[in-house]
């Protein structure tokens, strides 16, 4: 009870230091009760328990269109659960939630307002304890609709990554693409001192009759996989070879260090080209009006990678949300995939994957709130040194 009562408090406090670092005014506060029923503030939802999104409670119809949010990760379920939600926000029949309220003047609003040059309001969603977790805001112009995303820094881990999903889009072809679509930059420049990006909005869709996606979109993966062109590079001379290396060379995880050295002494000749770097369901959405996939989250965009690491990426994301982060479950989704690839011998793509992760992961771990990954860097930590031992 005491460790519940403490973790609830913690995400209050997140709350309430995210919406004063949007709306930099008066110190914002909680409202509960009669006084949040007569409010002008922000609903927190689902609870401050577990704070997920900030919709505006004065805008009923802006505060639907933030719920009526889906990715191909929507299950039915949840798909009319969000939608009956959205329904209830549009009617005005939420109610029981605590309402954070803040000062209206010189907030991330107005400046939102003046870059895109028409008046906006925004919900504001914080995501799940973790070291890059950050305020993402919606963009809802005056005729609820939904315009564009921002993303706001909250420390210099969040700073470099919103920095790096800037230059990744720039880098991204404007035009041609046949099976995906990237949002598009608005603005990029900073808010109290951290990193602002704003982008366009993408199409999106409810999955009533196809419910959350399990299978890779192999088409999208190849697009982005190509989409800065390729090459043929033996890997262990390679500059993702390279670059792993000298990241691990400075971290006191020396078992990290000695795996990537004795992957370094690889001589295969693999294609090398880009990928997305976070290629899950909740990062993609389809649209049926033209079948292409809208792709969003380009922080870990990368190229010089070997081909294929993206639809790893997504087999190994979608066996563990469903069957947990365990050794097992990492084993049994990367033994599923092997040899799928008609590019590279199984087993060096999928190490050059755990090896890519585990150093992504054991960096993370080490920034503040890292411990929350801790657990998963120390995993594939193990299960790279365990590929490796069977080479």
């Amino acid at each position: 009870m005491a460790e519940r009562s403490l973790a609830a408090r913690s995400e209050e406090q997140a709350v309430l230091d995210t919406m004063s670092a949007l709306w930099p005014g008066d110190r914002p506060r909680v409202l509960t009760g009669t006084a949040a029923r007569a409010g002008r503030g922000y609903l927190v939802l689902p609870s401050m328990a577990m704070p997920r999104l900030m919709v505006p409670q004065w805008s009923r119809g802006a505060a639907a269109v933030a719920m009526s949010d889906f990715s191909e990760a929507t299950s039915r379920k949840q798909t009319v659960l969000r939608l009956a939600a959205a329904t209830s926000l549009r009617l005005g029949l939420v109610r029981g939630k605590p309402v954070v309220e803040v000062e209206p003047q010189d907030s991330i609003v107005e400046h939102l307002s003046d870059i895109l040059d028409e008046p906006v309001v925004v919900s504001v969603g914080i995501g799940t304890p973790r070291a890059n977790r950050k305020p993402v805001l919606r963009i809802i112009n005056a005729r609820n609709r939904l315009i564009g995303f921002a993303k706001v820094g909250t420390n210099e881990l969040v700073d470099a990554l919103i920095a790096r999903e800037h230059e990744s889009l720039m880098a991204l072809p404007e035009d041609g693409w046949t099976v995906l679509r990237p949002p598009k930059v608005l603005h990029y420049g900073d808010w109290g001192g951290h990193s602002l990006l704003v982008m366009s909005a993408l199409p999106s869709r409810a999955r009533f009759w196809k419910g959350a996606r399990t299978q890779v979109p192999v088409d999208v993966a190849r697009e982005i996989g190509s989409c800065l062109g390729t090459s043929r590079e033996v890997l262990g001379t390679s500059r993702f070879m390279q670059s792993l290396q000298s990241q691990a060379a400075s971290l006191p995880v020396s078992r990290l260090g000695a795996a990537l050295y004795r992957l370094g002494s690889a001589g295969q000749t693999l294609t090398f080209g880009s990928w997305h770097g976070d290629f899950t369901p909740w990062n993609m959405a389809s649209v049926r009006r033209d079948g292409k996939i809208s792709v969003w989250d380009w922080e870990q965009f990368q190229t010089g990678v070997p081909l294929g690491m993206d639809e790893i990426h997504f087999r190994v994301n979608v066996d563990t949300t469903a069957q947990g982060f365990t050794a097992s479950t990492l084993r049994h989704s990367l033994a599923s995939l092997r040899g799928q690839d008609g590019d590279a011998p199984g087993e060096i793509l999928q190490l050059c994957y755990v090896a890519a992760i585990a150093t992504r992961y054991v960096l993370a771990a080490m920034e503040p709130g890292g411990e929350a990954i801790a657990d998963k860097a120390r995993l594939m930590v193990e299960l790279l040194d365990e590929m490796v031992e069977r080479q």
